[in-house]
């Protein structure tokens, strides 16, 4: 078929279709970043078309791996493209091992994610959610936006480590500050900003919020 006449769905296969070794690069960066919560990966080149947060589903999900999409219109057309490209089995949020939001999700989602149990803490889902910029927590070059500063501690982490992020939820914050007492229930995030740094928050991670920033002045001039 020329290009002029692919579907929106054709144009997604193609750009959800990295080689080898691009997807070995990714689930190496996140098996890193979720180890070492604080730490920041890069995310490899990828197709604009395609979300950033939704490319890590491409390494994470295998032949039969439940996973879902949301957040807006689009979700079930790159659902499909990912159920197509991996083999994985589209499903609801409640059903779903990864879940790839394409916004900040709603209170309703989070709720609605697997956590797992005591016995069975393997069940529980792991998530990837879209915020603006992540940067170090002395960094806020590039910021146009209210940030938050996350202390983090526990496994992985030297002491206590600090990042800065703009584009997160209250939702999400509120469930990432809480969830520590469920553990070893719980949800794994990643979050994956807009270019492609993306840091890992295990459930046996303790957050908290540490101070929320608008923009500097330099910044509202820009």
């Amino acid at each position: 078929m020329p290009a002029s006449m692919t579907s929106p769905s054709e144009d997604l296969l193609v750009a959800l279709a990295p080689g080898a070794h691009a997807v070995q690069r990714v689930f190496s960066m996140l098996l890193r970043t979720l180890s070492r919560p604080g730490e920041i990966g890069l995310m490899p080149d990828h197709e604009s078309v395609v979300p950033a947060s939704v490319m890590p589903l491409l390494c994470l999900v295998g032949h039969g791996t439940p996973f879902a999409v949301v957040g807006t219109d689009d979700d079930r057309m790159l659902g499909g493209a990912v159920a197509r490209v991996t083999g994985g089995n589209q499903c609801p949020v409640e059903d779903a091992a990864y879940v790839a939001f394409l916004e900040s999700p709603a209170s309703a989602d989070l709720v609605s994610l697997r956590i797992g149990d005591a016995m069975r803490p393997d069940l529980a889902a792991q998530i990837l959610v879209p915020v603006g910029v992540i940067s170090r927590a002395d960094d806020r070059a590039g910021h146009v936006l209210a940030t938050v500063l996350l202390s983090l501690e526990g496994p992985g982490v030297d002491g206590c480590a600090s990042v800065r992020v703009s584009g997160i939820g209250e939702p999400l914050l509120g469930m990432l500050s809480t969830r520590h007492s469920s553990f070893p229930a719980g949800v794994d995030v990643w979050l994956v900003d807009t270019l492609g740094n993306v840091i890992g928050l295990p459930r046996s991670t303790r957050v908290t919020v540490l101070d929320e920033q608008g923009p500097t002045a330099e910044d509202s001039e820009n």
